[in-house]
């Protein structure tokens, strides 16, 4: 027996399926604009990525095959941060309410934890790079309090990292603020301080108003401040009001992306800030800042990976793993490997201790 089937039958298929397929992209797309990646999708595309996630992503290959290469890595790290910034947030937020305790306990407790699982350029020294720093574990102060309004822009209206100039030296200072409806008024913020986090209000010539400094919750003692240093900040703390916004974070990739595609079309650019200019926490210049570093890969996964335990909670694996890396010989000179092993024996012996305090090293460790 012998089925006919007429020319119109197999165009209403076609355009059927082909339907189909647009509205499955549609829906594709619109999952991976607005809700965070799952969390297997986000483990095998970072350790998949453990190429070249962690090196800078402001070095440019040569021809348009390069240019296209980095675009589009720059933005599956940036979904891959702001989906893992999500992914960790969800965890254990029941018990994070802003209603609970007030906007700036919520800020205060937020970038207390936040702190925990980052160090700043005063713990590890190491060359500017435009790596994502939730994956990277370290950075400087604009990388640091952006990773926290990127998490804080989820329950406020208005999230943005400002940078502040002092005058008396035109070094520059970035910190974090939040558009608070409790106070009516910006809560400024800061976690770039290894041994404390500091929130603020800044009204107009008014000195700056310390409403919460909290001390980070590491066993091992981080390097302290020195009285030079904190003189500094109140220099910066009392221009808060004067800084320019660097950049403003939204709740989902989506808006962001599209933020930052309009500003990059208006001002031709979508470099950030800080490789202009000099930050206080050290001045490498961007000629510097890739010195020693080599094309091997050499522990980077096992750092990823640890990374991804760490953020997502499983500190016992996330010790062990730091703890593989942090046994790597290199050179101090090979960037990134080399400060990604330093910053792995504090990570591990910082999550050994806290076990410890709970129940022997080898229970836990298991």
């Amino acid at each position: 027996m012998c089925v006919h089937i007429s020319a119109e039958s197999m165009y209403i298929g076609v355009v059927l399926f082909g339907g189909a397929i647009l509205l499955l992209i549609v829906l594709l797309l619109i999952h991976v604009l607005v809700l965070p990646l799952p969390k297997p999708i986000l483990r095998s595309l970072v350790l998949r990525s453990s190429d070249w996630i962690l090196t800078d992503d402001l070095q440019l290959e040569p021809g348009a095959v390069g240019v296209v290469r980095r675009a589009g890595r720059r933005f599956a790290a940036l979904l891959i941060e702001y989906s893992l910034i999500r992914q960790y947030q969800a965890r254990g937020a029941e018990h994070r309410r802003v209603e609970m305790g007030g906007h700036l306990n919520y800020v205060l407790d937020e970038i207390t934890r936040l702190n925990y699982l980052m160090v700043s350029q005063n713990s590890v020294k190491h060359p500017a790079a435009s790596w994502r720093v939730f994956l990277s574990g370290i950075g400087y102060c604009d990388q640091l309090n952006g990773v926290a309004a990127m998490l804080l822009a989820k329950k406020f209206s208005s999230s943005q990292t400002v940078d502040i100039i002092d005058p008396s030296t035109a070094e520059s200072h970035t910190i974090g603020r939040v558009w608070s409806s409790d106070y009516n008024d910006w809560l400024y913020f800061d976690c770039f301080l290894d041994e404390e986090v500091i929130v603020f209000r800044k009204v107009q010539s008014e000195p700056p108003q310390i409403l919460a400094r909290r001390k980070t919750p590491w066993t091992t003692p981080p390097p302290t401040v020195s009285p030079d240093h904190r003189a500094m900040l109140g220099r910066f703390y009392n221009q808060a009001e004067r800084g320019v916004i660097l950049n403003e974070y939204t709740a989902s990739f989506g808006r962001y992306l599209g933020r930052r595609v309009r500003i990059g079309i208006r001002k031709r650019t979508l470099i950030p800030a800080w490789s202009k200019r000099v930050s206080m926490s050290g001045s490498i210049r961007r000629d510097q800042a890739m010195h020693g570093q080599g094309s091997s890969d050499v522990g980077l996964r096992d750092y990823l990976e640890a990374r991804l335990e760490h953020i997502l909670g499983s500190p016992s694996r996330a010790a062990l793993l730091y703890a593989k890396v942090g046994r790597i010989d290199v050179p101090g000179s090979a960037f990134p490997i080399a400060q990604l092993v330093k910053a792995s024996n504090l990570f591990s012996q910082e999550l050994i201790s806290i076990a410890g305090n709970h129940q022997t090293q080898g229970s836990v460790l298991k």
